[in-house]
């Protein structure tokens, strides 16, 4: 698989996880752990996709 499509897959993955953050956060509070846990997902993603790009 080229890289460019599994970059596009993980855009793909930040960005639904992204909404359903945003979503929590006006429902039940940004400070809410399901938030929170919402967060931390998308911070893990992020940062193995720029460890990826970084080192390929």
């Amino acid at each position: 698989m080229s890289k460019y499509i599994i970059n596009n897959e993980i855009d793909k993955r930040i960005n639904i996880i992204r909404r359903k953050m945003i979503n929590s956060g006006l429902k039940n509070g940004f400070s809410h752990p399901d938030t929170v846990k919402l967060s931390q997902e998308l911070d893990r993603i992020i940062n193995e996709l720029q460890c990826s790009e970084r080192y390929n």
